[in-house]
């Protein structure tokens, strides 16, 4: 069996949608089924060892400003955006006339 630690639990849980730590409190919104069954062994071990205490809640605010975020970076460029940003990066090398050399 796997050794959980607080930190690493912790960890996970917050990437959990529908389930917020705040201090020693885990909230888990009861309209949310994201939660699986190694995250609720995880729940489970902060609450029997760590002295976490779990509450359900109907509205949980979570990670969705996080999820927006990652959206928004993943964002699809037009072709126009990714050709200036390629034109920033471009570089004119001199040409060279080996016929000289």
């Amino acid at each position: 069996m796997k050794e959980f630690t607080e930190n690493d639990c912790i960890r996970t849980i917050k990437r959990t949608m529908g389930v917020n730590i705040k201090g020693k409190t885990i909230i888990v919104n009861k309209d949310n089924h994201a939660a699986g069954l190694a995250t609720w062994k995880k729940i489970d071990y902060l609450v029997k060892t760590c002295g976490y205490s779990q509450i359900f809640g109907s509205n949980v605010e979570n990670n969705g400003d996080v999820k927006e975020e990652r959206e928004e970076r993943r964002k699809r460029l037009t072709k126009q955006e990714k050709n200036e940003q390629k034109e920033k990066f471009k570089v004119k090398l001199a040409k060279l006339n080996f016929k000289k050399i």
